[in-house]
């Protein structure tokens, strides 16, 4: 017998790949492979132990065609996976950051053992037909396992396949678009048409969209939708990448299904800039149609729905939420910048008013302004944006906070958080603060399990985590307070709201060493945040230490001259050391300065000693209890 070299076939680890028949064998089965897939690994294998760049891979496997970076990475994801199968430890493919990949496995070229013989050697199964060779029929042989398993994998796959086009896909996760560009001034339209492509496709009842801080976590980083989708748990993830030159936008668009990694859409538009409203709701019609979801009347006409028709005004209100997203005072005050520029491109922008009603709302909530200086404008924003448009749940949501913070008005802040839920059921803040109502009518109960249907919509939002462990605290539950607020510290460990929550229920168990620990590690990272000073001070008056406490008390008066400190934090420092008119003195200044912390005075821990006073008992039902 004598090998003849006919073909390219290659070996690596326990792997055999036939070029020439486009098969990858692992010992005795064939790996099925998508033919992009088998293509990419063979341009790999070819030059193995050299350094292959993206783009002689793009040319290889693509040709001409132009596709997004991330089918590239979403093929070397599903070759990692296949060949690490039973050893995920042994390496095959390495990243060559900013250049490409090298494939590092040792490889040997081997012939195809294709049989020279006569035909008396070799002797021919009755069942071939009397016309071919022996040579071919014993090819033919030891094809036809091969070929009926390939077959019956493509049936099976055509099924599936057939059966996943037809249904309604029923989650997405909108991920942020990369602003290819690099302009650092075109950041604001990249995050914008992502964030408002989410906020239009959250209005559909039937679809799970993945909140906004959630599909941001990945902005700035290489993305698999694949993984990226299994990870958030949802059928299908859209990725975009736009553009701009001067007055000329480009966006690239592509819709993967997770589950089959097969692209159900895609689409490049270029426009004019000025054309972008349009644009987006262009995007958002033929999203909508390829995840084959059908609408009712009113979602139809909520998706093509124009909040503006000034493209200006609409490019004001993007660098509006742009700033307001980082979350800070300069943050919050520069988006009431845009949104008041944006209100006077159009007065009839609602979606502009209302950004300027959060704003404002969270001014007052952090503290940052005093209550009686920023919850009354917010009042006033959402009121218009309603007056504007009575359909849009950020606006009610906007005056939900404004009643249950500022007003009191706890049938008035129901009415409007639940207005804002059935709106937009998807918007993990309306449960956020339905359970802040919860809590401060003393249903702490429901308010964690409120809470905790926020953060399902949106797991790795901070504010949302730490607010779990809040509610947890305000039901007694301190234990769970503390792992929930450890675990959302995890995410960040500079996030000193969780280390507040923490050191609280520390307090609340007699464990103040443990409580210090976690307030003087919060100190290092934010010494300013009067919560965290108020707090350490009520821990050193709880435990005996008066001189410490009175040393912070001191502290905290003397800046409330100079800025404003809410002054239900000093009240807790009075309580804490047993002067309870004193205490009572500072509550009644909170109450007359609108306090944001009023409303937990039904169930706050701290005020457990005032209880049986007839002055608290008062003090209840001036806040409308």
């Amino acid at each position: 017998m004598e090998a003849v070299d006919d073909e390219r076939s290659y070996e690596f680890g326990p792997f055999r790949l036939d070029a020439g028949e486009f098969v990858l064998i692992r010992g005795d089965r064939s790996v099925p492979l998508t033919p992009k897939v088998f293509e990419t690994l063979l341009v790999l294998v070819e030059n193995s132990g050299h350094i292959v760049d993206k783009n002689e891979i793009y040319s290889r496997v693509w040709q001409d065609a132009f596709v997004e970076e991330s089918n590239l990475t979403k093929n070397i994801s599903i070759l990692r996976k296949i060949l690490s199968e039973g050893n995920p430890e042994e390496v095959f493919i390495e990243t060559i950051p900013k250049r490409g990949y090298r494939f590092v496995a040792p490889v040997r070229k081997v012939s195809t053992p294709v049989l020279n013989t006569d035909a008396a050697a070799v002797q021919p199964d009755a069942s071939d037909p009397p016309h071919i060779a022996p040579q071919a029929r014993l090819k033919l042989r030891r094809a036809i396992p091969i070929l009926a398993a390939l077959v019956l994998i493509g049936i099976a796959a055509a099924a599936y396949y057939s059966s996943t086009r037809t249904s309604a896909i029923d989650s997405i996760a909108v991920l942020p678009f990369v602003n290819s560009g690099g302009d650092a001034n075109a950041e604001y339209l990249a995050d914008g048409i992502s964030e408002t492509l989410i906020n239009s496709l959250t209005q559909l009842q039937r679809l799970r969209v993945v909140a906004r801080h959630t599909a941001f976590q990945y902005k700035g980083k290489e993305v698999d939708p694949q993984a990226v989708g299994k990870e958030l748990n949802v059928r299908a993830v859209l990725m975009g990448r736009v553009r701009q030159l001067g007055e000329t936008l480009s966006i690239q668009m592509e819709l993967v299904d997770v589950t089959t990694g097969a692209q159900l859409w895609g689409k490049d538009y270029e426009r004019k800039t000025s054309d972008v409203l349009a644009l987006k709701q262009e995007i958002a019609r033929e999203v909508t149609a390829n995840l084959r979801l059908r609408l009712s009347g009113e979602e139809e006409k909520l998706l093509v729905k124009r909040d503006t028709t000034n493209a200006e005004a609409y490019q004001l209100y993007l660098k509006g939420r742009y700033s307001w997203n980082k979350y800070t005072e300069e943050g919050f005050r520069k988006s009431i910048e845009y949104f008041n520029q944006a209100v006077e491109k159009d007065p009839n922008y609602a979606l502009a008013y209302s950004g300027l009603a959060d704003s404002y709302s969270l001014l007052g909530e952090l503290s940052v302004a005093p209550p009686k200086e920023a919850f009354p404008l917010a009042e006033v924003y959402a009121d218009k944006a309603l007056t504007l448009d009575e359909t849009l749940a950020d606006a009610h949501l906007s005056l939900g906070i404004v009643k249950l913070l500022y007003e009191w008005d706890w049938a008035g802040a129901e009415k409007a958080l639940r207005r804002a839920k059935e709106l937009d059921p998807n918007n993990p803040q309306a449960y956020h603060f339905y359970g802040h109502y919860l809590q401060s009518v003393g249903r702490v109960e429901d308010a964690v399990k409120e809470t905790q249907k926020g953060v399902d919509l949106d797991p790795t939002s901070l504010v949302l985590n730490a607010e779990l462990g809040w509610a947890h605290y305000c039901a007694r539950q301190y234990d769970q307070a503390i792992a929930q607020d450890r675990k959302t510290l995890k995410f960040d460990p500079s996030f000193v709201y969780s280390s507040w929550v923490i050191s609280q229920s520390y307090a609340q168990e007699g464990r103040y060493q443990e409580s210090f620990a976690e307030l003087k590690r919060a100190r290092a990272i934010d010494a300013n945040w009067p919560y965290i000073l108020a707090e350490m001070g009520y821990a050193y008056a709880a435990s005996g230490q008066r001189a410490d406490a009175e040393r912070i008390l001191q502290q905290l008066k003397e800046r409330s001259a100079r800025q404003y400190i809410d002054a239900i934090l000093i009240a807790y420092i009075h309580v804490g050391l047993g002067q309870i008119d004193e205490a009572f003195t500072w509550l009644e200044k909170a109450f007359q300065e609108r306090s944001g912390l009023m409303p937990w005075l039904k169930n706050e821990p701290k005020w457990d000693p005032l209880r049986g006073d007839a002055r608290f008992a008062d003090m209840l039902r001036r806040i409308g209890f």
